[in-house]
């Protein structure tokens, strides 16, 4: 398929805090501006391939074949806990027709928590004078400042809607589709990715995870693995995988011209980026019925730079994410509280003398000033009662959702308290994600702990100058 991404010329216009209608639903959104044709890229490609494009998306006409086998095969292993078991006892407890209208996006219980999250936002304020995140020297007044930069600072999150046309989604994911079928080769060993208490043994001990950095690696859902770790009979590959990282941007032509788009890169400085470079990309794909939570963390315990905490997440919807199907939740100002963790290289496994212990853990979490200062008896977990719906543990705990459609981009920095819960639905959730931090032009240093690490030699990739 041939495919390019260009800018379209029109400028975004602002409008300080207005009520910005969700166009999946008949609930608002508070947002700090509203951009109705803000710059975009656009597909320039054949009609013919177009339609390619569109044919390419996961196969829905045999989604009732699907789903009988994802349900089969989407029984927890023994190990799994975390809502997924909360989920199944609550299945045994209650017959299908239950279950299915807990998930219906009009069911009264989502339609109860759509109307919490609205008065959430729609009660966010602004203050006078914000500090920037990124670079906390900087302290500005909000009134002169671009409004979305204003959001972000103060609150820890920007949600930009149809960020990206249906188009430019298509292309993503007939691209990633294209990996899958021609790539990966689900008949040898694979690895699952997880984020629960079992993710250092499930990370830490692979190979293939550590030298994913650079290259385009496939991870499996915990639900699609056999006994052997390939993929359970019955199964389509591509709706088998939790994840494909952590170099798109590096290896992926399509993926590339994404990441260096002008409006991505506009964005990034509006925010105070001042040299941006991108160390991490990743497609997530949600699997429906077995696409498995993501517990609570902050980006910078993966990312962590030196002197200061420069991770920012560019969070790309390219199908709907609503609750249903396991939308973003975020803890709106939790980016003002300091890291509480983070994921280092094992000193024990990597030997000063340049030997490997093959015995210890190539991975492990260290605890940072946050795991005192501002614990969370849900970091790497779920807070309790968040599940099932109405989910009153996360509200509780200060968590609120953002819906999107196809093309809205969610943006949040490195210490932003994040989560999101299982896909129990019939539609998966596919998001392509960046991750950039301040380059050394900028005065700060990539970890040498990171669990990340480029060869020797290899530089990480630099958003192009605004100015050229």
């Amino acid at each position: 398929m041939k495919a390019a991404f260009s800018r379209c010329p029109q400028k975004p216009r602002l409008r300080a805090q207005a009520s910005v209608r969700d166009h999946s639903s008949d609930f608002c959104f508070s947002q700090p501006y509203r951009s109705p044709k803000p710059k975009c890229l656009s597909v320039r490609s054949f009609p013919r391939e177009r339609n390619r494009a569109r044919n390419l998306r996961w196969d829905t006409s045999l989604r009732a074949k699907r789903d009988v086998v994802a349900t089969t095969a989407s029984e927890p292993l023994e190990e799994d806990t975390g809502v997924r078991g909360i989920l199944d006892e609550a299945a045994a407890a209650n017959d299908q027709d239950e279950r299915t209208q807990m998930f219906a996006l009009d069911s009264p219980e989502m339609h109860s928590v759509r109307q919490k999250a609205a008065q959430l936002l729609d009660d966010v304020t602004i203050p006078a004078d914000v500090v920037s995140w990124v670079d906390q020297s900087v302290e500005y007044s909000s009134k002169e400042a671009d409004p979305r930069r204003a959001f972000f600072d103060s609150q820890g999150f920007l949600h930009v809607k149809k960020f990206c046309s249906l188009e430019e989604c298509d292309t993503l994911i007939s691209r990633m589709l294209e990996l899958i079928r021609e790539d990966w080769d689900p008949t040898q060993a694979n690895w699952t990715f997880r984020t629960d208490e079992k993710q250092t043994s499930a990370q830490g001990k692979a190979d293939y995870f550590l030298d994913s950095a650079n290259k385009t690696h496939f991870f499996m859902e915990v639900g699609a693995a056999a006994e052997d770790g390939s993929l359970k009979a019955g199964l389509k590959k591509e709706d088998s995988l939790n994840k494909v990282g952590h170099g798109m941007h590096v290896n992926e032509r399509i993926f590339r011209e994404y990441c260096d788009s002008k409006k991505v890169t506009e964005l990034v400085h509006a925010l105070g980026w001042q040299n941006p470079v991108v160390p991490q990309s990743m497609y997530i794909f949600k699997q429906a019925k077995i696409g498995g939570e993501v517990t609570s963390h902050q980006d910078s315990t993966f990312l962590y730079t030196t002197p200061r905490h420069t991770c920012l997440g560019l969070w790309l919807a390219l199908e709907d994410a609503t609750l249903a199907n396991g939308c973003l939740w975020v803890r709106p100002q939790s980016h003002k509280e300091v890291l509480r963790r983070a994921f280092v290289r094992n000193p024990e496994y990597f030997r000063e003398d340049g030997s490997l212990n093959s015995e210890a853990s190539q991975m492990i979490f260290t605890d940072e000033e946050g795991a005192q200062k501002n614990p969370c008896e849900w970091e790497g977990k779920l807070p309790e009662k968040s599940w099932p719906p109405p989910h009153e543990g996360l509200f509780e705990a200060g968590f609120i959702p953002i819906e999107c459609k196809a093309g809205d981009l969610v943006v949040f920095p490195g210490t932003l308290d994040h989560l999101s819960l299982p896909n129990y639905s019939d539609k998966h959730r596919h998001t392509f994600q960046l991750h950039l931090v301040e380059g050394p032009k900028a005065g700060v240093s990539w970890s040498p702990t990171n669990w990340l690490q480029y060869p020797e030699g290899a530089n990480f990739h630099e958003l192009p100058n605004l100015n050229a």
